[in-house]
């Protein structure tokens, strides 16, 4: 599964993407500033799901 939404913290608003399944441990990949999250290419993203 793979699905995109936006999470606000107060006055921060942070776009996620979320892939596999919503019961296994989380891994988060940061991105650096300024780049957006599309610069992780989905295979990767989904791999790491798997």
């Amino acid at each position: 599964m793979n699905t995109e939404k936006r999470i606000k913290v107060g006055d921060i608003e942070l776009a996620v993407q979320e892939f596999g399944d919503a019961g296994h441990q989380a891994i988060v990949l940061i991105m650096g500033l300024g780049m957006p999250m599309v610069s992780w290419p989905e295979s990767f993203c989904v791999a790491l799901a798997a």
